[in-house]
């Protein structure tokens, strides 16, 4: 094989391997705003859901969000906080929704239970 005829072929398999190469890059990023956006909305309605506070996105990246639903459940002591968004970074046809549940604690039950395993542990 003559040394022009070695230099083209790795011309033609640079040329075909590039493209691949391209597309596996730009799916990691992809990927990767997607996880980062999905991860800060969970944050957001989680945040909300234990502080009772209006989740706060940031406005540039989450310019198109609906208002959250709260719905409290008395009987299950939780509090969930819904959100839908559509992100900017992760494109037009991405749109999230997530769900945030927070059980709320009883801290006088567990006082109370702490204080009868200390009974029963001491002579």
């Amino acid at each position: 094989m003559s040394r022009r005829t070695l230099r083209a072929s790795f011309t033609v398999e640079v040329a075909l391997l590039m493209p691949v190469i391209l597309l596996v890059l730009f799916m990691l990023l992809f990927a990767a705003f997607h996880l980062h956006d999905r991860n800060l909305i969970r944050a957001c309605a989680l945040e909300s859901a234990v502080t009772g506070k209006e989740p706060v996105l940031p406005f540039l990246i989450y310019s198109d969000a609906e208002d959250p639903v709260r719905t409290e459940n008395a009987a299950a002591r939780s509090v969930s906080v819904r959100i839908r968004t559509r992100p900017l970074l992760s494109g037009k046809g991405a749109s999230y929704e997530t769900t945030a549940v927070y059980e709320k604690l009883l801290p006088i039950r567990a006082l109370r239970n702490a204080k009868a395993i200390k009974k029963e542990a001491s002579p």
